[in-house]
C-alpha cells in the first residue's frame, strides 16, 4: 500500500509538472520571437560537440540537447555569408565529441563564409589537456586566425588505434566464443578470438590511419601555408606551448577570451552585439514556419532529410530510455512517407551506422530501392561511419555521398556465440538438458556447436555473404571479382571507397542535394528546403507524447507502453537534479514550496 501512494503522488507531481511544462510552452508561442540585432558576430562553441540530429527525447541527458546538429550550423553559416547583420564568426574549439565526417562538413561551411569576407576567428584554452588535439585542431584551420590560451597546448601526436583484444579474458573467465565471419578483415571476430592483430586487421587499419593522417595534415598544410613534411615532424615531436605554437605558424596568437573578443570588436566595431549560433538558427526557424523567410516563394521546392543513425534493428527500435537505435521499421516508415508525400521531390537519407542485424539491413535497403524505381530521386548522404548493414541499405539509392574521412565499406558478415558452460562450471552450476531434436542446442550458450551444426552456421554466412556481395556487383556495376578485392569485411575510409568504386562522389549533405537535384532534373533557379522526417517536435510535443506511450524516436523507434512509467522515473531524476534551484529559490522567496562498437548476438540474430 505505502508503494501504492509513492507512485501514486509521484504520477500527481508528472502531471502537475506537465501541465505547468505545457502552459508555459502554449504561453510562450503568444510572446513575440526574440529579434536579432542589427549588428552581430555569432558565437560557435564547439565544445558542445556536434550531432546528426536534434533529440526529440525530452528527458536526454543535457550533453545530447546542447550539442550542435550538423546541418543547422551549416545551414546557419550559409545565411550569415549573405546577411549584412552579421559581421563575424567567432568559435570556441576543443575536446568537443566530433567526428570526422561531421568536422569535414562544418570546415567547408566555414570556408565558404570565409569567401564572404567576413572574418572567423577561432579560440582555443587547449588543443591538447590530456589527449590529442589532432582533430579540434583540424577544425580550427579552416578559420582565419586561430588564438591559444596562454596556458593551453597544442597537441599534434598522430593518431593512434588500441585494439582490446579479449581471448585471454575468456580463457580465465571459461568462456569460450565460436564466431565466424566473411571474410577476414570483417575483424569484429578477432577482438573476442584473438590475442593480437591479425595481418589482414594490422592491414586494414594501417591503411585507414595512414589515408586519415594525410587527409587532414594536406589541408592543414593548405590552411596554415605549412608543408606536410614539417607538418610530420610536428606530429613526430607531439607537445608544442602555446609560445612554441605561434613560433611556428601553428596558430596565429595568444590570448585569453576576452582579449580575443576585445581584438575582434576591433575589427568589426564596439557596438556589435555576439549572438549565440543556436539563436540565430531559432529565428531563422521560427520565420520558415511563419512564412516569413527571405526567398518564400513559388520557386522553393523541398526535400526530405531522413537520419538513419544508431544500430541497425529489427521492429521501430527500441533501445532503451536514452538511447536510439536504427529500426528497421520506423526508418522504411518515414521512407515511405516521404515517398507519398507529394511535396516532397527528393529524399536525402543521412546514414551514421556501423551496422547491425542483416534482415533489418536487408528491409531498408528494399525500401531505398522501391523508391528508386518508383522514379523519386533518393541519394544517400554517409556520416562519420556508414559500414556494414549501412553499406548494405545505402545500395538501392540512386547515388551514394561520403565525406573523405567517412568510414565505410566492411561488406561481409559475422556471427556466432559465446558457450558459457566453462564460466558455470566454475561457479559451480551445472546445467542438465533436454531437446526435442538433434540440434535443438543450435542457439544454447552452454553447448558448443556440433560439427553439423558448425556447417549450418558456415553454410549461412556464405549464404549472407552471397548476398551482400551480389546486391554491391548489381547495384555499382561491378564485376563479381572487383567486388571480392574491395569486400572481405574490410574498410575504407571515403577517398578510397570512392577510388574502388563503393561510392559517387566525394561531399555532404549539400553535395547530396545537388546530385537529387540533377537527378530530379530542377531548374537552377529552384530553392531546395530541407525538412526533416519525421518533423523535429518541440519539448511539449514530445513530452505529450512520451507520457501517452507512443513517442516515435527520431531513428523511426518508439519509447511503446512502457514510455509513461519511464517518463516518470526521468521526472523524478531531474526533479533530484533541480533540488538545489529549489533550495536558492527558497532563500530568496520566490514562492516555491519544497515537500554509454557494441556486438550483440541474440537469437537467430546475424550481424553485418
Amino acid at each position: 500500500m505505502k508503494k501504492f501512494f509513492v507512485y501514486f503522488l509521484a504520477l500527481i507531481g508528472a502531471v502537475t509538472l506537465f501541465s505547468t511544462i505545457l502552459s508555459l510552452t502554449l504561453f510562450s508561442r503568444l510572446v513575440k520571437v526574440p529579434t536579432l540585432p542589427s549588428s552581430m558576430v555569432l558565437e560557435i562553441d564547439f565544445e558542445r560537440g556536434l550531432t546528426e540530429r536534434f533529440s526529440d527525447n525530452p528527458f536526454a541527458p543535457p550533453q545530447q540537447r546542447e550539442a550542435l546538429v550538423v546541418q543547422d550550423l551549416v545551414e546557419a553559416l550559409e545565411k550569415a555569408a549573405e546577411d549584412k547583420r552579421v559581421k563575424g564568426v567567432v568559435a570556441r574549439v576543443g575536446q568537443g565529441n566530433m567526428g570526422l565526417a561531421q568536422i569535414q562538413e562544418v570546415r567547408r561551411a566555414l570556408q565558404q563564409f570565409r569567401q564572404s569576407g567576413k572574418p572567423a576567428i577561432a579560440f582555443a584554452q587547449t588543443f591538447s589537456e590530456m589527449g590529442s588535439g589532432l582533430g579540434p585542431y583540424y577544425l580550427a584551420t579552416a578559420f582565419d586566425r586561430i588564438y591559444l590560451q596562454p596556458s593551453g597546448d597544442l597537441g599534434l601526436a598522430g593518431l593512434r588505434s588500441e585494439v582490446p583484444f579479449l581471448a585471454g579474458t575468456f580463457d580465465l573467465l571459461g568462456v569460450k566464443p565460436q564466431l565466424d565471419n566473411r571474410k577476414e578483415y570483417k575483424s569484429m571476430k578477432d577482438i573476442f578470438t584473438e590475442r593480437d592483430f591479425t595481418q589482414a586487421h594490422r592491414e586494414s587499419i594501417e591503411s585507414l590511419l595512414g589515408d586519415i593522417f594525410s587527409q587532414t595534415s594536406e589541408a592543414i598544410a593548405t590552411d596554415r601555408n605549412f608543408s606536410v613534411e614539417s607538418l610530420n615532424e610536428a606530429a613526430h615531436r607531439a607537445l608544442f606551448a602555446s609560445h612554441e605554437a605561434v613560433e611556428m605558424g601553428l596558430v596565429d596568437g595568444i590570448g585569453y577570451r576576452d582579449e580575443v573578443y576585445d581584438r575582434l570588436k576591433d575589427q568589426v566595431g564596439e557596438s556589435v552585439k555576439f549572438v549565440y549560433i543556436k539563436r540565430y538558427i531559432a529565428v531563422h526557424r521560427h520565420q520558415r514556419q511563419r512564412g516569413r523567410s527571405p526567398g518564400k516563394s513559388s520557386k522553393e521546392v523541398n526535400f526530405a532529410l531522413i537520419h538513419a543513425l544508431g544500430d541497425i534493428v529489427r521492429g521501430d527500435g527500441r533501445d532503451g530510455f536514452y538511447s536510439e537505435s536504427l529500426g528497421a521499421d520506423g526508418i522504411s516508415r518515414a521512407l515511405r512517407q516521404a515517398e507519398r508525400d507529394e511535396d516532397i521531390q527528393a529524399i536525402i537519407l543521412r546514414v551514421d551506422s556501423g551496422g547491425g542485424s542483416y534482415v533489418a539491413s536487408d528491409t531498408i535497403y528494399r525500401e531505398v530501392l522501391r523508391i528508386q524505381e518508383k522514379g523519386k530521386p533518393i541519394v544517400v548522404s554517409m556520416g562519420n561511419v556508414a559500414a556494414s548493414g549501412a553499406y548494405f541499405l545505402a545500395l538501392g539509392a540512386h547515388q551514394i555521398v561520403a565525406q573523405p574521412g567517412t568510414i565505410t565499406g566492411s561488406i561481409g558478415v559475422v556471427a556466432g556465440k559465446f558457450v558459457t558452460s566453462g564460466l558455470w562450471k566454475k561457479l559451480g552450476v551445472n546445467f542438465g538438458a533436454v531437446d526435442t531434436h538433434r540440434n535443438s542446442s543450435f542457439w544454447s550458450t552452454v553447448s558448443e556447436y556440433s560439427p553439423e551444426q558448425w556447417s549450418l552456421l558456415q553454410t549461412s554466412l556464405d549464404r549472407i555473404y552471397e548476398d551482400f556481395t551480389s546486391k554491391v556487383a548489381e547495384r555499382r556495376s561491378l564485376t563479381r571479382e572487383q567486388v571480392e578485392e574491395v569486400a572481405k569485411g574490410r574498410v575504407w575510409t571515403g577517398v578510397q571507397a570512392k577510388e574502388v568504386g563503393l561510392v559517387d562522389a566525394l561531399g555532404g549533405v549539400e553535395t547530396a542535394v545537388e546530385i537529387a537535384r540533377r537527378v530530379a532534373h530542377l531548374p537552377e533557379d529552384k530553392v531546395v528546403v530541407l525538412r526533416e522526417y519525421p518533423p523535429r517536435k518541440t519539448f511539449a510535443e514530445a513530452l505529450v507524447e512520451m507520457l501517452r506511450g507512443d513517442q516515435e524516436m527520431s531513428s523511426g523507434g518508439s519509447v511503446g507502453w512502457l514510455g509513461a512509467i519511464y517518463g516518470l522515473q526521468a521526472l523524478s531524476e531531474w526533479a533530484e537534479r533541480l533540488r538545489p534551484l529549489w533550495q536558492l529559490s527558497e532563500k530568496m522567496g520566490l514562492g516555491v514550496e519544497s515537500g554509454a562498437q557494441e556486438l550483440k548476438f541474440s537469437e537467430g540474430e546475424w550481424g553485418l
